[in-house]
């Protein structure tokens, strides 16, 4: 059997006039602005310069998807037509609604000032629901998601990389290899979407964002693979995704429970690890949610 290793990169969409101006975006298709085609250029040259080491003999890029909203499908055309034209390589994006951004209800389109003037007896119950349940509340109005409901769509893209943990080496590349030509066999994931579905994948794959009290910024980036060392129980042989969640609670990684509690909930058991995080705009969006999202 020939023994591979994932990496998947995530980035985030380009700037929105609606981030400027800090309005709950949601599931409306706002276009980038000016600002977030020079962020996704940016994304697209930091791409390039991780893609002159990674795509090199051997390895393979395994899929690439955005969410199907036009400002993660555009940043991502932009990745695309640049590594074309830079280093020759296709970049195949397929859009799936799967990678879209928390419908924010009938938030979608306010400020958070105009949320809290139209709306004050929304934020009294929404932050008591939070307290209570900060998982499962969500905003009202027709198609808001709560945490939860987001990590439902998304789990299955997570659970479709965990579930080939048997075919992956014992040993993970180490942020030197992947600057490293001499890296190969790794299967390469590149997927354009929103900042919190990224938090939400990032819990998901029982891992946490590296800048604490920081959250993703428009066009940031993160490379990740996944741990298959867990306190000196190597598990290369065996799918995490079979096992029981009284076996893997036995197993912390270092510093913590895994897996964490929203990720077992909808059956994601593996853990992975950010090799790089690589910024490149700043965060300027509304949230109500909170940081780790499930």
């Amino acid at each position: 059997m020939q023994y591979t290793h994932p990496i998947v990169i995530l980035f985030r969409h380009g700037q929105t006039d609606y981030n400027a101006e800090r309005r709950f975006q949601g599931q409306l298709d706002i276009p980038m602005n000016d600002n977030g085609k020079k962020q996704s250029l940016q994304t697209a040259l930091h791409l390039e310069n991780l893609f002159k080491d990674l795509v090199v003999s051997g390895n393979s890029i395994a899929n690439c998807l955005t969410s199907d909203l036009q400002r993660a499908s555009s940043t991502a055309a932009i990745v695309a037509e640049h590594l074309k034209l830079k280093l020759g390589i296709t970049l195949q994006f397929k859009e799936t609604s799967r990678l879209r951004e928390f419908h924010a209800g009938i938030l979608q389109g306010q400020t958070i000032a105009e949320a809290h003037a139209l709306q004050p007896e929304f934020w009294a119950l929404h932050l008591q629901n939070r307290e209570k349940n900060p998982y499962d509340s969500a905003p009202p109005g027709e198609g808001a998601e709560s945490g939860n409901a987001v990590a439902h769509r998304l789990a299955p893209l997570v659970r479709a990389l965990n579930n080939q943990e048997g075919n992956w080496k014992t040993t993970p590349p180490t942020v030197g290899e992947i600057q490293n030509p001499g890296l190969k066999n790794a299967e390469i994931h590149v997927w354009s979407s929103h900042g919190g579905a990224i938090d939400c994948l990032l819990t998901l794959m029982n891992t946490e964002f590296p800048m604490q009290n920081k959250k993703l910024g428009n066009g940031d980036l993160i490379v990740m693979t996944p741990l298959v060392d867990y306190s000196d129980h190597v598990f290369a042989s065996h799918p995490l995704n079979s096992r029981s969640s009284e076996k893997l609670t036995d197993l912390p990684l270092p510093g913590t429970t895994f897996p964490n509690e929203h990720a077992k909930r909808h059956g994601c058991y593996v853990g992975w690890k950010i090799l790089k995080y690589i910024p490149v705009g700043d965060n300027i969006s509304a949230d109500i949610h909170p940081t780790h999202i499930v």
